[in-house]
């Protein structure tokens, strides 16, 4: 136990050593009303990011996740098992690992090892998550590491003249109904193949529900969609919802096949690359440039608060926020 100390203020000190990150030393000071207090406080301290029992990484892990099945959606549990594969086929060693018996240099090795075999900085982050939400749920010590540094991901927004012309090039196949509601209503894939005319109501459509898949590999519809601000209703241009009422259904493909429609679409018809899920960001694109409230934009994307949605699309909306700059400058320059 590392010695205890007494301040100036009359209190009492002791500072655990929690190891090393990149040759820095990472401590925990520890501070009571006397003696015996700091000790107590340090038992409970190391206690708490120990594991009491005798698990592995690979068992931990494997506990974490059933004890999340009946919370977290099926695509969650999905990736959180491909990442539990990927370790277990990958990385032995590392799974093999008491919980007692983590250390920096392990979790940094294994940072390392995931970046050299090609994974992004965002999937080797991913990884990490699950390692440290599984230490946190087995009250075990991780000791904190240097992930690899985030990268904007470059996307492309098509414009409207692309936009009218697609709209024109999809008229009677079945990417009509999809593509304008992507473009037009903001909805997500999964959002669209879970869709029915009941959630019709005149021009209105209540997006409520979500087809995900699930852990074994199935397409599924779950009854909530992605986030509580998901679950919104979209008024809709009165011709979008005429077509989807007279071809009397929205689709019967699963997300994945709409994705691979749309780009052998795109292929054949000479139209730049971009994904399905772009049309979400041309929709918030077009409505920030024609000046639609923020609040507005937010509800119908889905998104829980204006702050998110600027955080995922502020590249998207750089172009429109630099022209308000601009005409902003532009009138008061005027007054001067």
């Amino acid at each position: 136990m590392p010695k205890i100390e007494k301040l100036k203020s009359g209190s009492y000190r002791m500072v655990l050593n929690l190891g090393t990150v990149n040759g820095k030393q990472i401590r925990k000071s520890i501070t009571g009303a006397s003696k015996k207090d700091v000790k107590m406080k340090a038992l409970e301290y190391q206690a708490l990011h120990k594991s009491p029992t005798g698990d592995t990484i690979g068992s931990a892990i494997e506990a974490f996740i059933q004890s999340k099945e009946a919370l977290l959606s099926p695509a969650t549990i999905r990736g959180y098992r491909n990442i539990q594969r990927r370790l277990s086929n990958d990385f032995p060693k590392f799974c093999d690992t008491r919980l007692d018996a983590v250390d920096d240099k392990k979790v940094e090795k294994l940072i390392l090892d995931l970046t050299a075999a090609g994974l992004s900085a965002k999937t080797v982050r991913n990884y990490y998550g699950l390692i440290s939400a599984v230490m946190k749920y087995k009250k075990a010590y991780l000791p904190p590491v240097v992930l690899p540094a985030k990268t904007r991901t470059e996307i492309t927004v098509p414009d409207d003249d692309v936009v009218k012309q697609i709209f024109a090039a999809i008229k009677g196949t079945e990417l009509e109904a999809p593509v304008l509601l992507a473009a037009i209503g903001g909805l997500r894939r999964g959002e669209i193949c879970a869709l029915t005319l009941d959630d019709f109501d005149g021009n209105t459509v209540h997006v409520n529900k979500d087809m995900v898949m699930g852990p074994d590999r199935k397409w599924i519809i779950k009854q909530r969609p992605k986030t509580f601000g998901s679950d919104r209703y979209v008024q809709l241009p009165e011709a979008v919802v005429t077509l989807i009422r007279e071809r009397g259904y929205v689709t019967n493909v699963s997300p994945h096949s709409l994705t691979d429609m749309h780009r052998r679409f795109l292929q054949a018809h000479g139209f730049p690359a971009f994904r399905f899920h772009d049309y979400r960001h041309y929709m918030v694109s077009s409505l920030h440039a024609i000046l639609v409230p923020d609040s507005y934009i937010m509800q119908r994307g889905g998104w829980m608060s204006d702050y998110v949605m600027k955080n995922v699309y502020r590249h998207t909306l750089a172009d429109q926020d630099k022209n308000m700059v601009q005409l902003a400058n532009d009138h008061f320059g005027a007054l001067l």
